[in-house]
């Protein structure tokens, strides 16, 4: 899922010209970025990708990550400009970070790229984070080794509030990883509403369940979103779904709240918690 976001992006910008040389197209920047309450901002940065019956190789992919921009953050305190370093431990592995900006709950934050003559600017809030209540494992019955994982919030029933919810397994990488779908909207919860931890798929390796297996250590990130990162995180698994089907093409982006490129910028109201499946 995550890998995907580039390449979606991309498909769907280009399909919206396809009357059009695709070599005639210019490309746009895509932004995934966020700041939570008590960590610095992560802005990822990218150049759309022009469709081709081509094979790609990663390293090719790689020249389409956005080392050299101006990136700021401004937000109630400060305005910071952020550094790029190379980070394995995110897709792409290119990163904006700072040590002298970290989010705080009910903080609105502005971004701002600017790259090759363009800007880019996206506006976030970090809302309060909601609480986890409870976190379990529950057995297949039909199986011997597939779990489901489980939380319970603490919300009340048909707050205005939008969750988007994330999973991590230990020893299988160091991205939080969307659950599919993994976009909540609070007013169709109950109070104490009971969540399924959905796993997504893997199609690179075709493992496609969606559960957890026996001596599995699962993370879990619950995010409480605004509204506009709600949507784009919607759309975008519409889009994920609708796309996967012949029957029923798509050419429109999912709603963002970056203007001037592609992507999101999203403040997270973040929670963690964890599930060992014994």
């Amino acid at each position: 899922m995550k890998k995907s976001i580039l390449i979606l992006l991309s498909l769907l910008l280009f399909a919206c010209t396809a009357e059009r040389r695709w070599e005639d197209v210019e490309s746009e920047i895509v932004v995934e970025g966020w700041i939570e309450a008590g960590n610095p901002p992560v802005i990822m940065l990218t150049k759309t990708i022009t469709p081709s019956s081509e094979f790609r190789t990663m390293e090719e992919l790689q020249d389409h990550i956005i080392k050299w921009a101006k990136v700021t953050v401004s937000g109630p305190d400060t305005t910071v400009v952020l550094t790029g370093m190379a980070d394995s431990g995110h897709f792409p592995p290119y990163i904006y970070t700072t040590g002298h900006l970290f989010g705080k709950a009910g903080g609105k934050y502005t971004l701002t790229v600017e790259y090759d003559n363009k800007t880019v600017t996206a506006t976030t809030t970090v809302p309060e984070p909601e609480e986890i209540t409870a976190i379990w494992a529950e057995k297949l019955p039909s199986s011997d080794s597939l779990y489901n994982v489980k939380l319970r919030l603490g919300n009340e029933a048909g707050a205005k509030k939008y969750y988007r919810l994330l999973y991590k397994i230990d020893g299988e990488g160091t991205d939080y990883l969307p659950c599919f779908p993994g976009t909540i909207e609070g007013e169709s919860l109950q109070s104490g509403a009971e969540i399924t931890v959905t796993r997504s798929q893997n199609l690179f390796s075709g493992d496609f369940s969606t559960q957890f297996v026996k001596g599995s250590t699962v993370r879990i990130k619950l995010c409480t979103i605004d509204g506009a990162t709600w949507q784009f995180w919607k759309d975008f698994d519409d889009l994920t779904i609708i796309g996967s089907s012949p029957i029923f093409p798509t050419y429109t982006n999912p709603a963002s709240n970056v203007r001037g490129g592609l992507g999101y910028f999203s403040g997270f109201g973040a929670v963690y918690g964890k599930a060992v499946i014994e």
